[in-house]
């Protein structure tokens, strides 16, 4: 029986989370083309778990482990666009907001609290892609390995990424 050493990893991103999109193609001159802000986006993510994994000194624990890996995505998306709503909803949920943001300790209960859920665009999926494809080649060797992942949107003052990773490394067997 294989068995395995469980490494975990939590990296946060400060900034406003981007979604993956499809690239375009420009008929006329038969050119396919990555929109450039999704691109830049990749390589924050990229660069900000290269370093978690580094500060964690997962480096040399795991070059590239051909493994299993699940992740926990929360995006926690701007909140001022709620405009829409009834003041005294608007209040409620700023306040939830508030008190989420000014929690020390990541509060994941209060993530389920439904006044903060985000159910606008974009989805939850195309979140998911753009931060698997950047941890291609640094957690992974390919996001194939990823046998799990569960993804978050929420409604945030203070908007950013939190990525979660178990990385699951196969342990030889003694005879």
């Amino acid at each position: 029986m294989t068995r395995y050493v469980e490494h975990d990893l939590t990296v946060e991103i400060p900034g406003i989370p981007m979604a993956w999109k499809r690239a375009g193609r420009n008929m006329k001159r038969g050119i396919i083309y990555v929109d450039s802000a999704v691109q830049e986006a990749k390589g924050v993510v990229a660069m900000s778990v290269k370093k978690a994994v580094m500060d964690a000194h997962l480096d040399v624990v795991l070059p590239l482990q051909d493994g299993p890996v699940e992740m926990t995505m929360v995006f926690m998306c701007q909140a001022s666009k709620m405009m829409g709503l009834r003041k005294a909803k608007r209040i409620e949920m700023l306040d939830v907001i508030r008190k989420l943001d000014e929690a020390e300790i990541y509060d994941w209960q209060r993530l389920e609290e439904p006044a903060i859920m985000k159910t606008t665009v974009p989805d939850c999926d195309n979140f998911a892609k753009l931060v698997l494809d950047a941890c291609n080649g640094i957690l992974y060797r390919d996001d194939r390995q990823v046998s799990g992942f569960s993804v978050k949107k929420r409604l945030s003052n203070r908007p950013r990424t939190i990525i979660v990773v178990k990385i699951f490394e196969k342990i030889a067997e003694r005879r």
